[in-house]
């Protein structure tokens, strides 16, 4: 009776830890939602003034741009290689995959710097053609338009992997089915595929636009006002005013949430796991090249031209900046994506413990609460935070003897922010690693009186070790790579890879000195994608 009891109150243990680790997370959220009721007339007075009237439809409209041209480049590519066999098909099933390495923002730097006036193709047209016919020719690619397709370069991937996916098991029997009755290939992906894969891609959609949202670096240097920058503007001149736009953008992105889980309806993912592969079909000829051209489009554009300009600049700029601040900074990156890793992955490891001993509506809560944070954008997530921290050293002001700032411009705070905005990233592979990982053996140690915690370090963890390892680059990647979070929390004087990136491209106007730093993040991201996607070809035959 007395192992019996001790049992039920370490799993009790487990479910407050849990609770209490939640309710840490969610106090910057709390300060966002409480600002849409406490904020002084004053600070409304300053967001009217610095919060531009076109800052909704810009936002909107980026949006709106990246998902439509993200859904077909995505999604008709993903068709192409899971359904035909072409020349170059298995290069593009996994390459498809690597302008995901490129964030969003240095795929905009490196676009304007080669359209710039000073950039090599217009030297190239001058030395050649002359003065006149360089300007006749010049091309301002710096307008919202262009910013929106250039971000559909960038993260179409997602709805490319997604969808992949869907089509490879998804709806095999039934394409099969529509095949041997006769159908075509565009009647079977208009009345079949699509249909069926619709939450794939509603979810690869989705994923684009909040990215769309999130970004700060490409806005800001395209000089598009979104509602990032305006409120990184709001940031500077009032906090509560910014606390209040902040709130804004949370309903706003609460407002896409529903959207998607309408757009889904009561679609669900199907169990395919005894499904069968869908037949691919050999074209030959025009339409096999004219396969190869579409699926060449998006990576030229959105890897390789890129991925070539920042290589030939690191070549020029090397000298100049690789010094020892250059390697300050990288060390700098690292060190703190190490530390954020680690502490991400540990509490989404035991968040995703609690859930899985508590089947129950709190362990649901659990997951759905945690599954909302990556869809915040880093910066309101990051004014949050400063609030937050700002508050707790004004507690230790009045009650200790103490004074200064101690949380606000700390390291704690920078990895606390990047933990309420990247744990769904590290909690979504372990939850799912667990439900998959034996539970018979996880049951039977705990009914045999292991205590909760010794089962997870001696029988969970060493079957699970290949997810964690998942799990943290996917989180070492993102902390990498973000920039508006870590510009508004980071220590006076400290950068990194991804600050320094913008610092050369928008406060010194040279991309090309930003190409070496932007290198070292492509390569950085391109682990997990790679990893990611020989995974999904060996899982889908694709």
């Amino acid at each position: 009776m007395s192992m019996i009891r001790s049992l039920r109150s370490s799993y009790k243990g487990w479910l407050l830890a849990g609770i209490v680790l939640l309710l840490l997370i969610a106090i910057p959220l709390v300060i966002l939602f409480s600002s849409l009721f406490t904020t002084p007339q004053s600070s409304k007075a300053i967001l009217e003034q610095t919060l531009p009237g076109e800052a909704f439809f810009n936002t909107l409209a980026l949006c709106v741009i990246a998902a439509v041209v993200s859904l077909f480049l995505g999604g008709g590519t993903a068709w192409l290689v899971t359904q035909y066999q072409f020349p170059l098909r298995k290069f593009f099933s996994w390459s498809l995959a690597l302008p995901l390495t490129i964030p969003g923002y240095i795929l905009a730097f490196t676009y304007a710097g080669i359209f710039s006036f000073s950039g090599p193709l217009q030297t190239v047209i001058r030395n050649q053609f002359g003065q006149d016919r360089a300007q006749a020719l010049h091309f301002d690619i710096m307008n919202l338009p262009v910013l929106g397709l250039l971000f559909a370069l960038a993260l179409f991937p997602y709805v490319f992997l997604s969808a992949k996916a869907a089509f490879s098991i998804q709806s095999a029997r039934q394409i099969e089915s529509a095949r041997s009755l006769g159908k075509k290939g565009s009647s079977i992906l208009m009345k079949i595929a699509l249909p069926l894969s619709r939450p794939a891609l509603a979810a690869g959609v989705f994923l684009v636009m909040m990215e769309v949202i999130n970004d700060y670096g490409a806005a800001s240097y395209f000089g598009i006002r979104t509602y990032t920058t305006a409120l990184f503007r709001t940031w500077g001149y009032d906090i509560q005013a910014a606390l209040l736009l902040a709130g804004w953008i949370l309903l706003f992105v609460f407002g896409l949430l529903i959207a998607e889980r309408l757009l889904r309806g009561k679609a669900r993912y199907q169990n395919t796991a005894r499904q069968s592969y869908v037949p691919i079909t050999p074209l030959k000829g025009f339409r096999a090249w004219t396969a190869t051209f579409l699926c060449s489009i998006p990576f030229v554009f959105g890897f390789l031209i890129p991925f070539s300009f920042l290589g030939y600049w690191a070549m020029q700029t090397a000298p100049k900046i690789m010094n020892d601040h250059f390697f300050v900074l990288t060390w700098n990156s690292i060190q703190l994506a190490f530390i954020a890793t680690i502490v991400i992955v540990v509490v989404a490891l035991i968040l995703a413990y609690v859930r899985k001993l508590h089947q129950s509506f709190s362990g649901k809560i659990i997951a759905q609460f945690i599954n909302v944070g990556y869809a915040i954008p880093g910066a309101v997530i990051a004014v949050g935070v400063l609030a937050f921290s700002g508050w707790s050293d004004a507690m230790i002001a009045h009650f200790g003897s103490a004074k200064g700032l101690f949380f606000t411009g700390s390291i704690a705070m920078l990895i606390f922010a990047y933990l309420v905005r990247f744990l769904a990233v590290a909690y979504q592979p372990l939850e799912a690693g667990l439900e998959k990982n034996h539970g018979s053996l996880g049951e039977s140690s705990r009914s045999l009186g292991k205590s909760p915690l010794r089962t997870l370090l001696f029988v969970e963890l060493p079957l699970l070790r290949n997810t964690v390892l998942v799990a943290a680059i996917m989180v070492f990647v993102d902390v990498m790579k973000e920039l508006p979070l870590t510009l508004i929390l980071r220590p006076f004087n400290f950068e990194t890879l991804a600050t320094e990136t913008y610092r050369h491209a928008k406060i010194m106007e040279s991309v090309p000195e930003s190409s070496s730093a932007a290198l070292i993040l492509i390569f950085i991201g391109a682990i997990p994608v790679f990893v990611l996607s020989r995974l999904m070809t060996e899982k889908h035959g694709t």
